[in-house]
Order: C-alpha cells, then sequence, then structure tokens
C-alpha cells in the first residue's frame, strides 16, 4: 500500500475526522492525523487534507463532550508545520445519522460527513490541481 500511494500520479487527498476519540485521538489536532497517517506511508504523500471548519450544533456538542469526545483542533498554527495543502469548509451533514437498532456492535457517532458537501469540495479540489 505505501509503495502504490508513493508511486501514484494521482492526487492523495485526507478527509479529516469529524470527532477525536478518548483514549485514541483526545486533543488531536487535524495536522496530527495527517502526521500519522503519514508515519506510515511516508512523508509528503498526502496532498490536500479536507476538514470540518463549523462546530456541530450545540446540543450535539454537549453529548459528544459528556463521553470526552471533541472535534480535532483546527487552529491555523496547528498546521504551520505541515507542507500539505489544507483546506476547510462546512462538512458536517444537517441530519444526525440514527444508528440501526441492529447494530449493536459498537456504539456509532450521529454526526456524519454531508457527502454532497465533501464531494463539491473534492471535485473543486481536483479542478484547483489541474489547473
Amino acid at each position: 500500500m505505501k509503495q502504490a500511494l508513493n508511486e501514484t500520479k494521482a492526487k492523495l487527498i485526507m478527509v479529516a475526522n469529524l470527532i477525536n476519540k478518548p483514549e485514541q485521538t483526545m486533543g488531536w489536532h487535524v495536522a496530527d492525523y495527517l502526521n500519522q497517517i503519514e508515519r506510515y506511508i511516508g512523508p509528503n504523500t498526502i496532498d490536500v487534507v479536507l476538514y470540518n471548519n463549523e462546530l456541530p450544533k450545540k446540543d450535539l456538542l454537549k453529548k459528544y463532550a459528556q463521553d470526552k469526545e471533541l472535534p480535532p483542533k483546527i487552529e491555523p498554527l496547528g498546521f504551520s508545520k505541515v507542507p500539505t495543502k489544507v483546506v476547510g469548509a462546512k462538512l458536517i451533514a444537517s441530519r444526525p445519522y440514527k444508528q440501526d437498532s441492529h447494530d449493536k456492535a459498537i456504539k456509532r457517532t450521529p454526526i456524519r460527513h454531508d457527502a454532497i458537501e465533501v464531494t463539491k469540495q473534492l471535485k473543486k479540489i481536483l479542478l484547483e490541481q489541474t489547473k
């Protein structure tokens, strides 16, 4: 996988997580996700990071905070040591995800990426890359 990603001519775009998980990614900045991925696939492999730049609705944010789950940090200073292009956009779906009652293996997060908006942003990024 590492070799294939490093040899491809395709643009590699990372869509960042919306929520940090306690004891796994607590307190992480979006750049920390990038750094962790590139630790395994090689530095400067990802061309663009697409991240959410809006907070979830207050009621959802409060619910997540009770479980020590918070959005990743997005302060500009955190991106300052990252050579990768970063693009922020409003990426949270307006309707929360409802977990299937049969899906009991793990608790699913109700905050989801807005698939249409992510697609729009990916297209925009790819069009800019080809200019």
